[in-house]
């Protein structure tokens, strides 16, 4: 062990006597709001793949609907 990890390694265990904490609102208000935001993106991309699905299903009707014509002119 390099002689800086030894000094942080001991600065670290010598403050450790020092009680260091976050308050409600500086911590978990953030985390709210963060996946409060993630959420969001989730329900707009769960839309589009949604849109997407249906927009396959009307093409796949269509091909068809092609096809028949296409056999039904001969």
């Amino acid at each position: 062990m390099d002689h800086t990890k030894k000094f942080v390694f001991s600065y670290c265990i010598a403050n450790f006597k020092y009680d260091y904490g976050l308050t409600y609102s500086d911590f978990v208000v953030p985390l709210v709001k963060a996946v409060q935001e993630q959420q969001e993106i989730i329900d707009d991309q769960n839309k589009k793949i949604e849109f997407s699905k249906e927009m396959q299903a009307i093409n796949e009707k269509l091909r068809c609907n092609r096809f028949m014509i296409q056999v039904l002119r001969g």
